[in-house]
């Protein structure tokens, strides 16, 4: 099972056990095609099974640069 965290403070991260620091690929670099998805899915130490795509701070700027995406 796949979580995508999709909140900029990353709350599902946290709560997962995942490190998701600024500059931690995640899913503002997999929105933005930067990153495969199955690189950046950690294990959760929280929930054996579950892999999570962490969500960083710099999430919070991808609505303005998915507008420039053609």
């Amino acid at each position: 099972m796949l979580v995508i965290d999709t909140d900029p403070q990353g709350n599902a991260s946290t709560a997962l056990g995942i490190d998701h620091e600024a500059g931690t690929p995640g899913t503002y670099e997999v929105l933005l095609d930067e990153e495969d998805i199955g690189l950046v899915a950690k294990p959760s130490p929280e929930a054996p099974g579950l892999e999570v795509v962490p969500a960083t701070i710099d999430l919070s700027g991808a609505e303005l640069q998915l507008v420039d995406v053609k």
